[in-house]
Order: C-alpha cells, then sequence, then structure tokens
C-alpha cells in the first residue's frame, strides 16, 4: 500500500533564547522585530521577519507488494524520504547584549556582537530503504521469517550553492582545520545491509503439557 506524504512546514516564531538583543540593520530586507519576555538567562524569545523565516519541506513515500506462493508470503518494500530545511539568516546582524533591565536604563552594554552569514540557506537530504522478506510456514506449528534491508542516506547537498561546512579531519581536533567548500559532511556507505531472521510459531501440545516456542528475531 503506498502512504505519500509531503508538505512544507514553517514557523514564524523562532527559539527559546538565552539572550537579550536589539538589532542594527543596514537594509530593509535584514530587519525583524524581537520580543523578549523577560531577562531571565533562560527567557522567552519571539521574533518576526527573515530571521525567524525558516521552513521544512519534506516529501515521504512508502510503498510494498506482497503475494502468497504455496507456503510463502513474499513482500517487497521501499521507503523514501527527502528533507530540504531552509533558514532566513540576516547576512549582517549588530547585537547589543545588556544582560539585565538595569543595564539597559543605564545605557551601559557589556557585549556587543557583530554577525556576518550566508542568506537563504537550503539543503537537501535523502534517505532510501529498500527490502524484501519472506514468511515460510514450514510446517503447522512454525513459521521462519527471513529478510534483507537496504539502506543509503545521502550526505546534505545545497540546491542554491550553500553547503554546510565541515572540517578535514576529526582525530585530532587541536589541529582540525575547514575543508574545502563542498566537502560532503559524510561519504554515504552503499552497502549497508541488515539481514533479519525470526521464528515466530504456535503452542505445541504434548500428551503431559504445553510448551511455547520462543520468538526472536535477529538483525546484523
Amino acid at each position: 500500500m503506498s502512504r505519500p506524504r509531503c508538505g512544507p512546514t514553517g514557523s514564524w516564531s523562532s527559539w527559546i533564547n538565552t539572550r537579550a538583543a536589539s538589532l542594527g540593520s543596514v537594509s530593509t530586507s535584514n530587519s525583524f522585530l524581537g520580543f523578549f519576555g523577560d531577562f531571565n538567562p533562560f527567557g522567552l524569545r519571539f521574533d518576526l521577519g527573515k530571521i525567524a523565516d525558516n521552513t521544512q519541506h519534506q516529501i515521504n513515500e512508502t510503498d510494498n507488494v506482497s503475494w502468497a506462493v504455496a507456503a510463502h508470503q513474499i513482500k517487497f518494500g521501499l521507503d523514501y524520504r527527502r528533507l530540504r530545511p531552509g533558514e532566513g539568516s540576516l547576512t549582517y546582524q549588530l547585537e547589543y547584549e545588556f544582560g539585565s533591565l538595569a543595564k539597559i536604563l543605564a545605557n551601559s552594554v557589556p557585549l556587543a556582537a557583530v554577525a556576518s552569514r550566508t542568506a537563504d540557506v537550503q539543503l537537501v537530504i535523502s534517505n532510501w530503504s529498500l527490502f524484501a522478506q519472506d514468511s515460510w510456514t514450514v510446517a503447522r506449528n512454525l513459521t521462519v521469517s527471513y529478510g534483507l534491508r537496504w539502506d543509503y542516506n545521502t550526505a546534505p547537498s545545497s540546491p542554491n550553492g550553500t553547503p554546510p561546512f565541515t572540517v578535514n579531519q576529526v582525530d585530532n581536533l587541536a589541529t582540525a582545520t575547514l575543508a574545502p567548500a563542498g566537502t560532503p559532511l559524510w561519504h554515504p556507505q552503499k552497502d549497508d545491509f541488515a539481514p533479519r531472521l525470526g521464528l515466530p510459531g504456535r503452542h505445541f501440545r504434548t500428551s503431559c503439557s504445553e510448551l511455547a516456542p520462543v520468538f526472536s528475531v535477529i538483525e546484523l
């Protein structure tokens, strides 16, 4: 049965932020409105505008087909998912952190920061899964279920040329440096197979007792 699911989701409310800040923007496209519920280190922050324009597009398709052949119940299936998150970052941001209402009234700024970001970051991540399995009724009280599953998870790519950065190695973080632009976060594994074996069964009756076989599933 095919189960397609797709659709965009977005949020104009941003995140729970630990900071109180105000922004000096250099252009209309960079401006946003921020509301801070309090100046508690774990207070609530709500943003409107470019910085809160974050979306998540998802396509998910699942399907399988099965048929019975003599004592076998054979099934093949697939599961495909494609994620395309987008982030509307501010290309330029000037931020002042006061930390308390008293410092605001005194016009005292303990910390200021200038940030430059890549605008309109877009990523694409795809996951593929295929499986084949068979349930074989060996006898009235014994069924053997076995199969094989294959998974393939691509590294994030970018349709608009804004791929994520990574480092050249993680064995020694003290000597790690930025990898060249476009270096994938990981190299997808193409031989990711998982065999499956199960031995479900019905109760066996004897002249003096009733025995229940153990159900076991093994995936490697």
